[in-house]
């Protein structure tokens, strides 16, 4: 597995709101990689090879689209290519992309400090400080 394609894939499905302290937007988005890596390895042979499969090629796909690899595109550019992916025709690229996103949210908005912060943005909101 490429942990730094896993790391640039959560980076970029990694959620804007509710903002985070730059340490501990790192730190979520480091335990999120972490739960998207062992997701990947935990499924069963059948699925994890072909699964590893399409990480590479949608790894390396990008050089066609960007000149560069996933991992290696700039942030605006991998964004792009995640959509393209996202939103294609073929409903195997789509699946390939929602189980990652899947666990990705999954993680980030189960996570301690994350879950923290709603609870902070919600208490303003009912206050009437978010406004």
């Amino acid at each position: 597995m490429n942990p730094r394609l896993i790391a640039a894939l959560v980076q970029t499905i990694f959620p804007d709101w509710p903002a985070l302290p730059p340490a501990d937007r790192a730190r979520v988005a480091q335990d999120t990689t972490t739960f998207v890596a062992g997701q990947i390895e935990a499924l069963p042979r059948f699925l994890h090879v072909p699964y590893l499969l399409g990480l590479t090629g949608f790894n390396w796909l990008a050089v066609l689209y960007g000149g560069r690899t996933f991992a290696r595109l700039p942030p605006p550019r991998r964004s792009r290519y995640l959509r393209f992916w996202s939103e294609s025709p073929l409903g195997l690229m789509r699946d390939f992309v929602k189980m990652i996103r899947s666990c990705a949210v999954l993680a980030a908005f189960d996570h301690p400090t994350m879950t923290r912060r709603l609870e902070e943005v919600t208490q303003d909101e009912r206050e009437g400080n978010g406004r």
